[in-house]
């Protein structure tokens, strides 16, 4: 499998796809702390309304 990655020149987002922990959707202010969204809501946000915490 290895070489068949090196001789086509596959990198690990073309396997696996983007790394969701590089996508930020929300960001706490106070902390600096970051969610993509994705599983389940730390609990700076949980419980509160996400729009404040929105990333444009």
């Amino acid at each position: 499998m290895r070489c068949r990655i090196r001789r086509f020149s596959i990198t690990p987002e073309q396997l696996f796809g983007p790394d969701l922990s590089d996508l930020v959707k929300y960001r706490d202010p106070a902390t600096g702390n970051t969610w993509n969204g994705h599983g389940r809501p730390p609990n700076w946000i949980r419980g509160r309304n996400r729009d404040q915490f929105s990333v444009d």
